[in-house]
């Protein structure tokens, strides 16, 4: 919700955060390890536009690339990033489940790293209606997201 007012009929609850990690060409010259963003050049970093608009994000961003102008590329889609990490030393900052995605589904043409001090996680928030809190649905969907997360590592319970 960021600075927006919850709606008071409304309950909000994160359900789960993922971290981000570092996508890049599977030839790529970062090293093989977990990353400082001392690894990362700005200049050529590959971004999502909602990435960039984020201000927990660029708050991140600001403090560890101080002094870098923009970013080699901006795009709107997340599936456009892919398109544009050919060269060795591109790299971008993608949900885990995205990059993971990606890796499974191009063998071979993409690897990531994780940072040791990564930008803020992204959040999936549950809106509910304090109405329904309560039900044997909502408490079904809530068993179900606890299931999903604990199959998938790089998620942390909200």
């Amino acid at each position: 919700f960021g600075t927006r007012r919850a709606h008071p009929s409304v309950h909000t609850q994160v359900l789960w955060r993922e971290e981000r990690y570092v996508i890049c060409p599977a030839d790529t010259n970062l090293p093989d390890r977990m990353l400082t963003t001392a690894d990362l050049d700005p200049n050529f970093e590959v971004i999502h536009h909602s990435f960039s608009r984020n201000p927990q994000v660029l708050a991140w961003r600001n403090k560890h690339f101080p002094y870098s102008g923009k970013p080699y590329l901006q795009v709107t889609s997340v599936m456009g990033v892919y398109n544009y990490l050919t060269d060795p030393r591109c790299w971008a900052l993608i949900p885990a489940s995205v990059v993971l995605l990606a890796i499974e589904q191009n063998p071979g043409r993409f690897t990531y790293r994780r940072l040791q001090t990564p930008p803020p996680s992204r959040a999936f928030t549950l809106l509910t209606s304090k109405a329904y809190l309560d039900t044997e649905v909502m408490d079904a969907f809530m068993e179900c997201c606890r299931e999903y997360i604990a199959e998938r590592p790089y998620l942390e319970p909200g």
